[in-house]
């Protein structure tokens, strides 16, 4: 079963979708802008200063992005809140992650 790429794929597809899932949350904040591109960010805030319309095509960030996000200013948004501070070998783990997912992703096993 260990050997089994085809197992392997789903547990690495899983643990990245959930991690990222974790990021957004913490990112989120009120307004949802964190979570987006920058690009989309920006798109979606000069649509708000004009009243609309709102763009319907926005893209959230990729995965070492939010990484970076919840390692930085965008997660201090509220009294209690803290940027995420890597342990050990935890960023390149996740780095790790983000790699071996995009490798198994493009693969049909």
């Amino acid at each position: 079963m260990r050997d089994d790429p085809y197992r392997w794929k789903w547990a690495i597809i899983a643990l990245h979708s959930g991690l990222q899932g974790m990021m957004v949350l913490g990112l989120q904040g009120s307004h949802g802008l964190n979570v987006l591109r920058p690009e989309d960010a920006s798109r979606w805030l000069e649509a708000h200063e004009r009243g609309g319309p709102y763009p319907d095509d926005l893209k959230l960030d990729d995965f070492l992005s939010l990484y970076k996000k919840v390692k930085g200013d965008k997660m201090l948004m509220y009294v209690h809140s803290q940027a995420f501070v890597p342990k050990g070998t935890q960023g390149g783990s996740v780095r790790l992650l983000n790699r071996l997912r995009n490798e198994f992703i493009h693969r049909v096993y």
